[in-house]
This record gives C-alpha cells, structure tokens and sequence, in this order.
C-alpha cells in the first residue's frame, strides 16, 4: 500500500524529517492548508465527524502531502518534539481544522449543522 498508510523506508529518516515539519509552525500550516485544498475528499472524510478532533490527521497528511511521509514516521515524530513545539503543533492543526469546519460546515456530522 502507498502514501499515507505505507511502511517506511528508512523509518529513522523519515520520523526526523516529519518532526522538522511539524516543529516549524509557519511551514506546519502552509502544508496542511494546502494538502486540505489538495486533497478535498480525504479532507471531508477526515474532517467531518465534531467527536474527533482531527489533529493527528492533519498532521500525518500534511507530512505526506509534503514529503511523502507515512503516518507512522510522523506519529513516532511526534515524541521527537520538545513540549512547546507539540503545543505549537497542536495549536496549528485546531486552527486548521477549525478554519476547514467553518467553511464546510453543511456537512459535518455530530454537530449543530448535521
């Protein structure tokens, strides 16, 4: 299986460079917006259910959109960030997600709009 949900080659390499995307918020942000634009069905998929919160899927796609990095190197990145830059993350993908749901909000599932 490819993309996303493949294994990775060097899972070392690829957890390093993933946590250099999601340590640097401005880079975090532009990425994931895009990869939303880019990617409008896994988006709408991924998005629409309000008991989720949508972080950790915003951040895996992103690095994959980005770089082609599977979920799992970014999830194993996801201990190689400081505190600070996890709150950082964290921070940009609730905004993301926030921004997607406010403009798609007609098809949310869970939530005042369904």
């Amino acid at each position: 299986m490819g993309g996303m949900w493949r294994d990775p080659g060097d899972p070392v390499t690829e957890a390093r460079q993933a946590a250099e995307i999601l340590a640097d918020p401005d880079l975090f942000d532009e990425a994931a917006r895009l990869m939303l634009t880019e990617w409008p069905h896994a988006a709408q998929q991924n998005l629409t259910n309000l008991r989720r919160s949508g972080r950790s899927w915003v951040g895996q796609a992103a690095c994959c959109w980005l770089a082609g990095l599977s979920e799992s190197a970014t999830r194993a990145a996801w201990w190689l960030l400081t505190s600070e830059e996890r709150t950082a993350a964290n921070r940009v993908a609730d905004e993301v997600v926030k921004n997607w749901r406010r403009v798609h909000r007609h098809a949310l599932i869970g939530g005042p709009y369904a």
